[in-house]
């Protein structure tokens, strides 16, 4: 063979084996690629456990673009209400980076969305064990301990969650009211008091907190000046406005907590809580009219939300009393 036809196919060896090894290249990258869009098996279901996500979903294009896309993958998946694929995510990122916090909390808030408090519980306790200082995490776990009895150990949640962050509105609020939830007024009152000392900025959320404990310890007039303290501090908060109607009507000044849930539904007509308390006082106070003026105040909770059923409820019990009218049906209320 001449020196050219061997120079061919020396060549000709070259390509081929060049060929073969991109060949090869592109296969391996073809399975890392479909093992991360694949997310890892979850293994059997917990004994006694609740609902799982759907095994065979899958994440999308971002379950292999490296672990914090395919965990925000998995955070838009959530918020579209698609769990089955957002947990595909959170697998997918935990299967590139293992322990990743962000990926634990998101799989935490899909099976708390299924329904399997246990799960997500565990969830998100592997996420603060992953970042002690990931205080979202803290305060989803503490409001699933206090829903499953566990009070210890959701206010040491919650507490967790001051230390983190000592001058955080929010963290004062959950702590006082996982106290106002158990009745423990003193608790609660002592825990606002202590956040206008650590909270830099005036919060009027804090002032209709102190204001509901207020309320519930009868301390009515405090209840009044702290609720007046948060809606001069947000004058559009409506919810502001309710507590102290309530406080007001508490104190059988009848026409102004009538004026005060007038103003909370014009200011927040999303709030159920502010028509039936409306629709009561006109009630109680029963001038002339009063039932025309109920089902009209019904008839817009009706509209305004339209996905409550407690609004529908309501219209058609308001009806019922009407019909029966007199002294007698509004002395129920």
């Amino acid at each position: 063979m001449g020196a050219r036809a061997r120079a061919g196919a020396l060549a000709l060896a070259l390509a081929l084996a060049l060929a073969l090894a991109l060949a090869l290249g592109l296969a391996g990258a073809a399975g890392a690629a479909a093992a991360a869009a694949s997310p890892p098996s979850p293994g059997p279901p917990p004994e006694g456990g609740g609902p799982e996500p759907d095994p065979r979903a899958r994440c999308g294009a971002l379950a292999a673009a490296g672990h914090r896309l395919a965990a925000r993958a998995g955070e838009r998946h959530v918020r579209a209400g698609r769990l089955d694929h957002a947990a595909a995510c959170f697998h997918s990122a935990l299967g590139q980076r293992e322990g990743f916090p962000m990926a634990l909390f998101g799989l935490g808030e899909v099976y708390e969305g299924l329904g399997n408090p246990e799960r997500a519980a565990e969830f998100f306790r592997e996420a603060v064990t992953a970042w002690p200082e990931y205080y979202d995490a803290f305060i989803r776990l503490g409001r699933l301990q206090d829903a499953a009895g566990d009070r210890a150990k959701a206010l040491a949640s919650f507490r967790e969650v001051l230390r983190i962050r000592p001058d955080w509105p929010l963290g004062y609020e959950e702590v006082a009211q996982h106290h106002l939830r158990h009745g423990a007024l003193e608790a609660a009152e002592q825990t606002y008091l202590e956040s206008f000392e650590a909270v830099q900025a005036a919060s009027p959320g804090l002032h209709y907190g102190l204001g509901r404990v207020y309320l519930a310890g009868g301390q009515l007039q405090r209840c009044i000046l702290e609720a007046e303290r948060a809606f001069r501090l947000a004058p559009g908060f409506g919810m502001a406005h309710h507590v102290r109607g309530l406080c007001l009507e508490r104190r059988g000044e009848g026409e102004e907590a009538l004026r005060e849930f007038r103003t909370a539904v014009e200011l927040e007509g999303d709030e159920f809580d502010h028509y039936e308390s409306l629709a009561r006082a006109l009630e109680r106070r029963g001038s002339e009219g009063w039932e025309a003026e109920v089902s009209a105040v019904w008839e817009s909770a009706r509209e305004a939300l339209p996905h409550d059923g407690r609004a529908r409820i309501a219209v058609l019990a308001a009806l019922q009393r009407a019909k029966e009218g007199g002294e007698g049906a509004r002395e129920e209320l």
